[in-house]
């Protein structure tokens, strides 16, 4: 019997004495089918990026940012941002889904918080109509600032970034480089960052995630072992160690562990591979239904763990996936924008995140002395090949990610 199947088996016997941790699912729930297609939102995204490396995007920061722009669509560039982020859904049911979602993360919660900053940049030569800023106000708490983009991009760069760092509590520094201002493009930086290209519009929306664990790692268990990325391939990497009590799941491809912020409504899922190097091909066969039941019936064990702590900065050419998942009118010369202002359309979308997981919590930098050893012979999870995770606030998916 391998190491794998002994644990499942372990757990199966356990798991009929446990104290069962769930949620009852109403299928016919609004709110549950909504987060049933943010799940598959993200992981066709993930799919797409081939995660064979360490990988991470917000999901929910790029759904924001489109909704910004489905607030300005009409016709047909409308109907495919709303089918690429919420498929199935009315245009007023889109933009009140994301609007009450939006505000929902604003508000801090025990140790949790969301800072975000949701806003219209313009040039002050550009006319943006009166009724989208009226609308994105009113939707997502975004606002208007005139900026001289072309006659002084320095300045306006520094302007941005300073209304980012205000927004985001200085969370977020440095927003937008002078010395490549793009104008003409659409780039997430930092976390979402958009332009509206040929007019001259900057959407910016950008966000930071801080969380203490529920209980947190002692940094003195904090090890040194081998995280194995392929039958060939391993590094030495910081682990962190911990016994206590988690809420377990798993079926036929994955073992899940998840792990409480302080914040009960926030949690990070780790998502170990039962086919230890088959990671790729147990997300393509992953769906929200799977998902939602492996988060919703796992049952609370007293486990010894040994997770990564990492650091995970890339990213996301986004453009580059649009024409495969049907959204490419959005960045052609076709875009019907014209709510926003005349003539806009998007030129390219890039998304970039920084993910950071240690001792503390998520984004913790807390650093711990620690030597190489072999783990020891009572660990029951032990994430030492690539896996899935992912952050979630009553199931929204925030951040998800591979590790590798």
């Amino acid at each position: 019997m391998g190491l794998s199947d002994f644990l499942s088996a372990r757990f199966r016997r356990q798991s009929s004495t446990a104290s069962s941790i769930s949620i009852s699912l109403d299928p016919n729930r609004p709110v549950i089918k909504n987060v049933q297609k943010e799940i598959d939102f993200a992981l066709i995204l993930l799919r797409f990026q081939n995660p064979r490396e360490l990988f991470a995007f917000s999901p929910v920061c790029i759904s924001f940012g489109f909704s910004l722009i489905h607030s300005g669509a009409a016709g047909s560039t409308k109907d495919q941002i709303r089918d690429f982020v919420l498929k199935g859904t009315s245009h007023k049911h889109f933009e009140k889904h994301f609007a009450k979602l939006n505000h929902s993360l604003l508000r801090a919660e025990n140790g949790t918080e969301m800072c975000m900053a949701n806003h219209l940049f313009a040039d002050i030569t550009l006319e943006v109509k009166n009724d989208y800023l009226q609308k994105i106000e009113r939707l997502f708490r975004s606002g208007v600032t005139q900026l001289p983009f072309f006659e002084n991009s320095h300045g306006s760069a520094v302007s941005i970034n300073t209304f980012v760092g205000m927004k985001t509590k200085n969370h977020i520094g440095r927003f937008m480089n002078d010395l490549n201002f793009p104008i003409g493009r659409i780039s997430m930086l930092t976390i979402v960052n958009f332009l509206v290209s040929g007019a001259s519009t900057i959407l910016v929306n950008a966000a930071y995630f801080l969380s203490d664990w529920s209980t947190k790692f002692d940094g003195a268990q904090t090890t040194k072992l081998n995280f194995h990325t392929n039958h060939m391939e391993k590094r030495q990497i910081d682990f962190l160690s911990s016994s206590r009590p988690v809420l377990y799941s798993e079926n036929n491809e994955f073992r899940v562990l998840t792990l409480r912020y302080k914040a009960e409504s926030f949690a990070m899922s780790i998502f170990l591979p039962i086919n230890r190097f088959g990671l790729r091909e147990a997300i393509m066969g992953l769906n929200s239904v799977k998902v939602q039941n492996l988060l919703t019936r796992a049952n609370e064990e007293q486990i010894h763990i040994l997770i990564p702590k990492w650091k995970i900065e890339c990213d996301f050419p986004l453009t580059d996936a649009m024409p495969l998942l049907d959204v490419a009118e959005m960045c052609g010369p076709f875009a019907e924008l014209d709510d926003i202002a005349p003539g806009a359309s998007i030129s390219q979308v890039m998304h970039k995140v920084l993910i950071e997981v240690g001792e503390n919590g998520t984004t913790s930098t807390t650093d711990a002395s620690c030597e190489y050893r072999c783990p020891p012979d009572n660990v029951d999870f032990l994430a030492d090949h690539p896996f899935m995770f992912l952050i979630t606030k009553d199931l929204h998916p925030l951040f998800i990610g591979t590790h590798y």
